[in-house]
């Protein structure tokens, strides 16, 4: 065999050889991609990091377990919550007290909080005992916060979700947007500020059930002039209580509770506006106003009233025909009403009952 023969051979041989090298290397379906191969099995783990894209629920419940749901705003959305007294604890397993101070306490000792509505997902803080709310006094970190006698914007949060279940939450400011922080561990410790949404600010919400929460609940009303079919209205914005013809919603009334049903002691709570209530003025002949907390103006005593014509009697908590009497002064209610060309439609504080003017009939909204 010749040399040029040889030579023929070899480089066909070395051609091939290559040829075979540069084919891509095949695998049967399902089998095991390892090593750091780039190429027609790389789309392998799709699925994977699509089921996490697409919020699979079960890869999803891990990470939000461990890390809270980043593509939330706040890392969590604003909840709506069944007002009542709740054990707010925090992750020291200390309890937000409200007495003098605004304190996290190891022994709640049935002295836990009072969350209320205040409408538009807004909620206030108050003592188990007083009217006294959680007061955020101002923008930024550390701020210590305080008791106050009234529940404005300053009072006011949102309960944002920090878990799948809704059960821990953290609570942000509507007046400053800063979130309240259990920022140190033992008995007696403050409650601060804080810019940031971590750990040190999710607190876990217990509902704990309470005789004049769920043995008397607070019922919703229109409460109509029995003479004059006028309606009692609570001004969403401006402190005015007066009536009207009008059946909307703030005309819709709550009677809370402030003891058990055989007290008789209530307040008149717009249903609309949250912490908006009937204040009854001493001097005779003022006009009735609002106010932002229950205090001695705001007590009122209703007087149930006989009708023995009523085929359809009110059930236990529940009131039809009432007078309602200031619990610390010698005033009632009164239908202040003119019809004729300069209409008068006023509610006043009035020494004077025992008269059509100051019954009022109580339908269940």
């Amino acid at each position: 065999m010749n040399l040029s023969r040889v030579t023929t051979i070899v480089l066909a041989c070395i051609m091939q050889l290559c040829f075979a090298l540069a084919e891509p290397i095949q695998r049967e379906e399902g089998e095991k991609n390892e090593g750091n191969h780039i190429g027609n099995n790389s789309n392998l783990s799709l699925p994977v990091v699509n089921s996490k894209l697409r919020g699979d629920s079960e890869s999803n419940s891990v990470s939000n377990a461990r890390y809270g749901t980043p593509n939330r705003k706040l890392n969590g959305e604003k909840l709506t919550i069944e007002p009542g007294r709740y054990n707010i604890k925090s992750i020291y397993g200390t309890s937000i007290c409200i007495e003098d101070g605004v304190k996290l306490v190891k022994n709640i000792d049935e002295k836990e909080v009072f969350i209320r509505s205040m409408g538009s997902n807004k909620y206030a803080i108050h003592s188990h005992e007083q009217e006294s709310y959680m007061y955020v006094s101002g923008s930024g970190s550390d701020r210590t916060i305080t008791p106050q006698p009234h529940a404005h914007s300053y009072e006011m949060f949102y309960i944002l979700s920090r878990s799948e279940d809704n059960s821990v939450v953290s609570f942000e400011s509507v007046k400053w947007g800063t979130y309240l922080k259990a920022k140190y561990s033992g008995d007696g410790k403050s409650v601060y500020t804080s810019t940031n949404l971590g750990g040190k600010e999710k607190f876990t919400l217990i509902f704990k059930p309470s005789d004049i929460y769920t043995k008397y609940p607070e019922y919703t009303y229109r409460i109509t002039t029995q003479s004059y079919n006028l309606n009692l209205r609570i001004y969403k914005n401006e402190n005015i209580v007066d009536l009207t013809t009008n059946k909307g919603s703030m005309e819709r009334i709550v009677l809370r509770p402030l003891c058990t049903p055989e007290c008789g002691l209530y307040a008149l709570k717009s249903a609309e506006s949250g912490e908006r209530y009937v204040r009854m003025p001493k001097p005779d002949g003022d006009l009735l106003d609002v106010q932002t907390r229950v205090g001695t103006h705001e007590v009122i005593r209703i007087i149930e009233q006989d009708d023995s014509s009523d085929t359809n009697p009110p059930g236990p908590g529940e009131f039809k025909l009432v007078e309602f009497k200031s619990n610390a002064f010698n005033r009632w209610i009164y239908a202040n009403v003119y019809m004729g060309t300069k209409a008068r439609t006023e509610l006043i504080s009035k020494n004077h009952g025992n008269h059509h003017a100051v019954r009022f009939e109580l339908i269940k909204e």
